[in-house]
């Protein structure tokens, strides 16, 4: 749980979790998965006070990257693909 000195609980962090879970329910079929996953994972850890680059885009594109290579590579189950899959 997330408290300040003074006992009252702050209340963007939380905002921040559960607008990326509604953002990312809306952006997984139309961006897919490994995009929507990128940019909701990034927005989640800046709202929760994450400020090191490093942090911010190399922990969603591991994270994402390993469950695309595991799923769609490794278990043959494909995720939802993004409409810029070309691109990739």
């Amino acid at each position: 749980m997330v408290k300040r000195r003074n006992g009252s609980i702050k209340l963007w962090p939380m905002l921040s979790v559960s607008i990326g879970i509604v953002a990312y329910v809306l952006m997984i079929e139309p961006l897919g998965y490994f995009l929507a996953s990128v940019i909701v994972g990034a927005v989640m850890l800046l709202g929760l006070g994450v400020r090191q680059p490093l942090q911010l885009i190399g922990a969603p594109f591991i994270g994402a990257g390993s469950i695309v290579i595991l799923f769609n590579h490794i278990l043959s189950m494909p995720l939802p693909t993004s409409p810029f899959t070309w691109w990739f």
